[in-house]
C-alpha cells in the first residue's frame, strides 16, 4: 500500500525516503538480514513438518 503523508509525493516510495535517509549501504544489510529472517522461519517450518 502506498503511503499517504505529503512527504511521499509522485514517485517517492518508503525505500526512497529511507535510502536517502540512512548511510549508503544500509538498506542492502537490512535487505540481507529481513531474508535471513526468512529463510531461517522456513528451515524451522520445514524441521518442525519432519
Amino acid at each position: 500500500k502506498k503511503p499517504t503523508d505529503n512527504v511521499f509525493v509522485e514517485e517517492e516510495t518508503i525505500r526512497h525516503w529511507m535510502e536517502s535517509s540512512l548511510p549508503k549501504g544500509a538498506i542492502e544489510i537490512a535487505d540481507v538480514v529481513v531474508e535471513l529472517k526468512k529463510i531461517k522461519q522456513r528451515l524451522v517450518n520445514n524441521i518442525q513438518h519432519c
